[in-house]
């Protein structure tokens, strides 16, 4: 008998749980000295036609489960303490690549969440569309044009997934692709509006530009959504100042000072 993945768990609420911030590093540092490219590779073909109905082999269940837990309690180190005894016996399993991929992210750890998430990607190419966060590694390791090519295939497999489409939006703004950017911004906020890292990206994007009557109304939004964010403060204080708007721009400084 086999137990059902709690992927969707994994890919929203859990992840919702755990943004933003990072656990500490409690009592798990010898898992953090290891790495992907010491695992075991599964044979090609192993994972083909993989889903999560598949769910786990009943040894798998335990740690598996402890690796949520872990989750749950931001307790990063430890989703890894977990998940890596799993993949050493049974390699790249996709459930485990996938959440330990995860923990590796937010522990800021880019080049093995990366690692983890490619090799999901190579043996169940079926499941791209969850796999956002090795786009968004590559964007903070600074692979843009990398970042941008996965971006595509997340959003061709998963065209509702806001957050890929935010994080292209990013990669497309560095390559220098302002208006598909600023497009690909417009379709998240009409989906959600209540996106504040949507509407503070697009300030940063219009400051950038020296749109900043645009750019002011963007952070208005954002204000409202998120009034503690210290980088719009500053954005707040640069825009009016393009305007020639000195007091406004005093008023906003005085706010992150």
């Amino acid at each position: 008998m086999k137990a059902l993945v709690v992927w969707g768990l994994a890919t929203s609420g859990l992840l919702a749980l755990a943004e933003p911030g990072l656990s500490s590093l409690g009592s798990s540092q010898g898992v953090l000295a290891k790495r992907a490219s010491d695992l075991p590779r599964a044979e090609e073909g192993a994972w083909t036609g993989w889903t999560e109905e598949a769910g786990l082999p009943d040894e798998l269940v335990a740690g598996y489960t402890r690796a949520l837990e872990a989750w749950r309690a931001r307790d990063f180190p430890g989703v890894l303490d977990s998940t890596w005894p799993l993949l050493e016996s049974t390699p790249d399993h996709p459930a485990l690549l996938h959440l330990a991929g995860h923990a590796q992210f937010r522990l800021r750890r880019y080049g093995e969440c990366a690692a983890l998430l490619a090799r999901l990607v190579d043996h169940v190419p079926g499941q791209v569309g969850r796999t956002r966060h090795l786009a968004h590694a590559w964007n903070e390791l600074g692979q843009v044009d990398r970042a941008l090519v996965h971006y595509d295939r997340v959003l061709q497999a998963a065209p509702g997934d806001h957050e890929a489409r935010r994080g292209r939006a990013l990669a497309r703004w560095r390559l220098g692709a302002v208006g598909a950017a600023l497009r690909d911004l417009g379709e998240v906020l009409a989906a959600r509006p209540e996106h504040a890292e949507a509407w503070l990206l697009r300030a940063r994007i219009l400051v950038d530009q020296e749109d900043a009557e645009q750019a002011l109304l963007a952070l208005a939004q954002h204000r409202a959504l998120d009034p503690d964010e210290p980088e719009a403060a500053f954005l707040e204080a640069r825009a009016p100042l393009d305007l020639g708007r000195s007091e406004e721009a005093a008023g906003a400084r005085a706010r992150f000072e």
